[in-house]
């Protein structure tokens, strides 16, 4: 997956890799960059790819777990 050296993290990215292993997910403080769907799609496909089912509602890590 390539990865731009911007000087930053890349706070969604992180957060959405989390999600897919049971972290609340949710939005973070602006400003942010933008997650995908594409970006999502490589992410879960990574962990398909090591054994590990990640979840699929892409609605739930918007709004996040605890509040969806």
């Amino acid at each position: 997956m390539y990865n731009p050296m911007l000087g930053t993290y890349h706070w969604s990215r992180q957060k959405f890799y989390q999600w897919c292993v049971g972290g609340n997910g949710g939005v973070t403080r602006q400003p942010s960059m933008k997650l995908h769907q594409h970006e999502m799609e490589q992410i879960r496909q990574s962990y398909r790819m090591i054994g590990i089912q990640p979840d699929g509602n892409d609605q739930a890590f918007y709004v996040g777990r605890s509040n969806y």
